[in-house]
């Protein structure tokens, strides 16, 4: 997978701890493959919810991750404003990623006490 190629590559913008959060990065990826492969073949609407809830719940923890230990510098290349600006987008993102996973439980219960669906 090309970003576990990254560091490979030498980036100038990449810190010694871009590996750290390369597991909770490949686990979010293989959930969504493992998830989205079995929605091939088993596809009713509640199921898409609660797979859709699953995957926003997953992608939570990269995005924490990223947080948390944030192995990015583009200090050297634009200053410190690109640094701030991306943990601000992040943020935005976990924020985006948690009323995802409420929505998509909410269509999941809506769906599952429905009759007829």
């Amino acid at each position: 997978m090309l970003l576990n190629l990254l560091p490979r590559w030498n980036l100038s913008v990449l810190t010694d701890r871009y590996t750290e959060v390369l597991w909770a990065i490949n686990l979010s990826i293989a959930v969504r493959i493992a998830g989205n492969f079995i929605l091939i073949f088993i596809h009713p609407r509640f199921l898409h919810h609660i797979f859709n809830a699953a995957f926003s719940l997953v992608s939570i923890i990269p995005i924490a991750v990223l947080i948390s230990i944030f192995p990015f510098s583009f200090s050297a290349v634009t200053g410190p404003w690109l640094d701030k600006l991306l943990k601000i987008a992040l943020f935005i993102a976990l924020a985006g990623t948690i009323i995802s996973v409420i929505v998509h439980l909410v269509k999941f219960l809506g769906r599952t006490f429905r009759p007829g669906d």
